[in-house]
C-alpha cells in the first residue's frame, strides 16, 4: 500500500487551555532531540491529537461534514461546496469527492504512522525520564495506542462493509509498526479484533492515572475535563482529560468496537462499566438539566459536555463553520419528523428556529459568550453517555428486554420526553427507536451513518428512506491505495 507518512512535530505551551491545545508546527525537529526529554513526548502526543482535529478529519469531514452529509442529516439545498453536494448525492466518482476521500484515507493513516513512531520511542524510553515515572510514560503510550485504534476503527467503518454483511472481499491494513513497509490486511471483523487488542492495552495503561492519581481531572465534569480548572499534580499536561482519550473514553470505544463486530455481551460489559460505575455511582458523567438546553442562545450548553466522554479540540472550529455558512447551509432535515410526538425533548431547542421553520443546529455557532465560545465552542464530541445508553438498550434486548425498556425510559426522561413507551415489540421497533434518538443526539458529530450501516437500515429522508447499498454507505478506497 502506498501512502505518504508525515510526522507532525509541535511546540507545547504550559498555559491556558487554548495555549496547551494549540499546535505551532515546526518545519523540522530532529527526532533524537524531540524524544530527548519528557516535553518532547508530550509535544508529539499533542501533535497527534491536532492532526486528528484538522478539517480533513474530525474537524469537519468525520464530524459535521462529509460523514453527516452522507447520512442525510442536512437539507441538500443550499450546499454550495461542490464536494459536499456530491457527497449528499452519493456521487463518489467526482474529482472533488475523490480528493476529499483521499484526504480522509491518507489523513487517518498519517495519524496512525505518527502514533506508531511515538509508541516506538516511548516504549524504549526509561521511566526515569518522566516526572511521574511510569504514570506519565503509561499515559503517553496508552493514549497513542488508543488513537491508533480509533483511527483504524473509523477506517474499517468507512471503507469496508459492516460485519453484518459478511463481506470478506474488502480488506484494509492494520498498521502496528513504524516504519511500515508491509502490514497484514484484515476484513472489518478481523480489523475490529486488532482495534480491541489496542484498546484493552490502552485501558490498562491509563487506568491508574485517571481513576486514582489524577482523580479530580476526571470527576468534576466539564469544569475539569474541558476547562481544566483543577491543578494536576503532574502539571498542565494532565489536565483537560475530556480532550484526550482518557480511561472512560477508551472503555466507551471498546463498547463501540465490540458492538460493531457483533459481540453483544462484551459490548454490554464495557457499557455497564461506564453506566454503573462512572455515571450512576460516581456521577462523573451526567446529563444536563432542562435549563442548560432551553436558556438564552448565548448561555445554552449547546454541546452538553458533562455527558461527553471524549471530544477533539479545534480552536478554529466555530470560525470554520461560520465561514462555511456564508455560502452553504447546514439546515437539519426532517426536524418535525425526528421529534414527532416528542416535541418536549430538550434537544429540539438546540435547533435554530426562524418563525415556524427549523434551520440549523446550534452546536457549532458563535454566541459571543466567551466561556461558551472558547471552551465548549472548540469541542468536537466523539463519544457520549447517550451512546453508552444505546449500546446497553440494544445489547440487553434479546436476553433482558425489561432492562432494555427501563434504560430507554431512563434516557428519554433525562432528555425531557414525557411520552411513555411501555413496550418495545420487536427488534425492528428497537432499531427505529435507536436511530431516531441518534438523529436527535449526534447532529454534527459523524456517528449517525454508522448506526444505519451497522444495523443495515435505510437512511432516513423526509417521508421515505434510502436502501443502504454498499455503493452509498461504504466509501471507495482511493485507487492509489489498493494493496
Amino acid at each position: 500500500m502506498k501512502h505518504r507518512i508525515a510526522i507532525l512535530l509541535s511546540v507545547l505551551f504550559f498555559g491556558s487551555c487554548s495555549d496547551w491545545l494549540t499546535v505551532e508546527p515546526e518545519d523540522q525537529i530532529d527526532k533524537k532531540k524531540l524524544y530527548a526529554d519528557e516535553a518532547g513526548f508530550q509535544i508529539a502526543l499533542n501533535g497527534i491529537y491536532q492532526l486528528c482535529a484538522q478539517p480533513s478529519l474530525y474537524g469537519k469531514n468525520l464530524s459535521w461534514g462529509a460523514i453527516d452529509i452522507i447520512a442525510q442529516q442536512y437539507e441538500n439545498d443550499p450546499i454550495n461546496d461542490y464536494a459536499d453536494w456530491y457527497f449528499s448525492q452519493f456521487e463518489y466518482e467526482r474529482a472533488e469527492v475523490l480528493a476529499r476521500i483521499d484526504a480522509i484515507w491518507s489523513g487517518l493513516y498519517n495519524v496512525i504512522a505518527n502514533c506508531n513512531l511515538l509508541i516506538n520511542e516511548v516504549s524504549k524510553a526509561p521511566a526515569s525520564l518522566f516526572t511521574l515515572d511510569t504514570i506519565a510514560k503509561n499515559v503517553i503510550l496508552g493514549e497513542a495506542l488508543a488513537v491508533r485504534a480509533l483511527c483504524h476503527m473509523d477506517l474499517y467503518r468507512i471503507f469496508t462493509p459492516a460485519p453484518v454483511k459478511g463481506n470478506r472481499e474488502i480488506v484494509l491494513p492494520y498498521q502496528a509498526s513504524y516504519p511500515s513497509d508491509f502490514s497484514p490486511a484484515y476484513t472489518a471483523q478481523e480489523g475490529m479484533e486488532r482495534v480491541v487488542e489496542d484498546l484493552l492495552t490502552a485501558k490498562k495503561l491509563i487506568a491508574y492515572n485517571d481513576t486514582t492519581y489524577h482523580l479530580n481531572q476526571m470527576r468534576y465534569w466539564l469544569n475539569a475535563r474541558i476547562m481544566g480548572q483543577y491543578t494536576a499534580a503532574g502539571g498542565t499536561f494532565f489536565n483537560y482529560r475530556g480532550y484526550r482519550l482518557n480511561y472512560c473514553a477508551v472503555v466507551g470505544l471498546l463498547a463501540r468496537a465490540y458492538l460493531y463486530k457483533g459481540d453483544m455481551e462484551k459490548a454490554k460489559r464495557c457499557a455497564y462499566e461506564i453506566y454503573s460505575n462512572f455515571h450512576k455511582s460516581k456521577g462523573w458523567f451526567r446529563f444536563h438539566g432542562a435549563n442548560d438546553y432551553t436558556t438564552s442562545f448565548a448561555n445554552k450548553q449547546k454541546k452538553h459536555l458533562d455527558d461527553c466522554l471524549f471530544a477533539f479540540y479545534n480552536n478554529e472550529l466555530l470560525f470554520d463553520v461560520e465561514l462555511y455558512l456564508t455560502s452553504s447551509a447546514l439546515n437539519v432535515v426532517g426536524v418535525d419528523e425526528i421529534y414527532r410526538n416528542d416535541e418536549d425533548d430538550y434537544r429540539r431547542s438546540l435547533i435554530e428556529q426562524q418563525g415556524t421553520q427549523f434551520t440549523g443546529s446550534l452546536k457549532y455557532r458563535l454566541t459571543g459568550n466567551y466561556q461558551r465560545d472558547n471552551y465548549e465552542g472548540n469541542a468536537i464530541p466523539n463519544m457520549r453517555l447517550t451512546e453508552i445508553y444505546h449500546i446497553l438498550i440494544e445489547s440487553n434486548f434479546d436476553t433482558n428486554p425489561s432492562e432494555s425498556l427501563r434504560l430507554l425510559k431512563e434516557l428519554r426522561a433525562a432528555m425531557g420526553c414525557k411520552r411513555d413507551i411501555s413496550l418495545i415489540s420487536n427488534k425492528s421497533e428497537l432499531h427505529e427507536l435507536l436511530i431516531t434518538d441518534a438523529r436527535r443526539e449526534f447532529i454534527g458529530e459523524g456517528q449517525l451513518l454508522f448506526y444505519y450501516k451497522r444495523l443495515n437500515k435505510g437512511i432516513k429522508v423526509p417521508g421515505s428512506e434510502l436502501e443502504p447499498k454498499e455503493s452509498i454507505i461504504t466509501l471507495p478506497i482511493p485507487d492509489s491505495q489498493h494493496i
